[in-house]
């Protein structure tokens, strides 16, 4: 017997009582926390997509904006390469353009997408060739910091993509 007179084993062996234990079942636990744990991930890029937009495109149209968060929904990343720990494996192309314009004394540096399509697509087709065309001299990176540079670069190929189809 169980609680309050219930007996302890009520459902039956192989009763499934929730839509998503249905889609689980037949699933080891180690699946499971892995589905779980890419599912966390990718909301968690999704939402610093759009901080990361903020940050650098705070007079870009709303089309430009539905365009990097479709591309960081394709590819999961967020185009600055935070990762779920909310930390940096790299310093992303765009971030390296922030802080050039602040260092020339730019008025709005946080400007980086500008207030166009036109101006946004300049600005991902830039961070392609900065990343296809590292500077000589550059050091090793780890395997870790280019598996992080092969994500931005995805996703600056599908922001590049969809800025085109507005164009």
């Amino acid at each position: 017997m169980g609680i309050s007179g219930i007996a302890a084993d009520y459902y039956q062996a192989g009763y499934v009582n929730s839509k998503s234990a249905k889609v689980e079942e037949g699933k080891n636990f180690a699946e499971i926390v892995e589905q779980k744990s890419v599912e966390a991930d990718k909301q968690y890029c999704l939402d610093r997509a759009s901080e990361a937009f903020d940050t650098i495109g705070a007079y870009a149209p709303d089309e430009v904006r539905q365009a990097w968060m479709e591309a960081s929904e394709q590819t999961g990343s967020n185009g600055f390469s935070i990762t779920s720990d909310g930390k940096h494996f790299h310093i992303p192309k765009l971030l390296v353009q922030h802080a050039i314009r602040w260092y020339n004394g730019e008025v709005d540096p946080d400007n980086i997408l500008g207030n166009s399509v036109e101006s946004a697509i300049r600005v991902a087709e830039k961070a392609l060739y900065d990343i296809d065309h590292p500077l000589p001299g550059t050091p090793a990176k780890s395997i870790e910091v280019q598996q992080e540079i092969m994500k931005e670069r995805a996703f600056y190929v599908a922001f590049l993509e969809k800025l085109q189809q507005l164009s």
